[in-house]
């Protein structure tokens, strides 16, 4: 699933930045791409009106290559995002368990800012709040994840963190 946008993108350009989230930036380079293949085609049929080949062939390989390229670029810097996020994950997690809960939530802050939707680091952050005695502040972070969790992943340990506020 990590390389389908890009190998979709090599015979269906755009289609790529579409799988990966960037709706109109994909619907805009397959537009792009297929008006000027289409005007190659075109030039086939009716040279008199479309007579410069060469030229819409060049704008077509242009916007394949950017395609390529760009899907290339987004899914390097999702391989590097996840690999900086365990290892933030990884230390937070270590500083949780020594105890030190704001170094702890110093690393969660920073891999939230990386990706806003990684559920387990929120889970960490309210328990770290909860440990801390910050209970509005864990019933907060808890409702975000369950808004968050589309899967329903997490359900039931975010209505058992819950049931554990409501009790003290």
């Amino acid at each position: 699933m990590r390389r389908l946008p890009l190998v979709i993108s090599i015979p269906f350009p755009g289609v790529g930045h579409i799988l990966l989230g960037r709706f109109f930036l994909g619907i805009f380079v397959a537009l792009c791409f297929g008006i000027s293949l289409g005007a190659v085609f075109l030039s086939f049929i009716w040279p008199v009106i479309f007579s410069e080949k060469l030229c819409f062939g060049l704008v077509a390989f242009l916007i394949w290559l950017y395609a390529i390229l760009d899907n290339l670029c987004i899914m390097r810097k999702e391989m590097l995002w996840q690999k900086e996020g365990e290892d933030l994950y990884r230390c937070a997690l270590e500083k949780y368990l020594q105890g030190e809960y704001e170094e702890s939530l110093r690393q969660l802050r920073r891999l939230l800012r990386l990706n806003s939707s990684d559920l387990e680091a929120r889970l960490l952050t309210a328990e770290i709040y909860r440990q801390m005695g910050r209970i509005p502040r864990a019933k907060r972070a808890l409702k975000k994840i369950r808004r968050l969790d589309e899967q329903d992943k997490w359900r039931w340990e975010v209505e058992e963190s819950l049931s554990r506020l409501k009790a003290k």
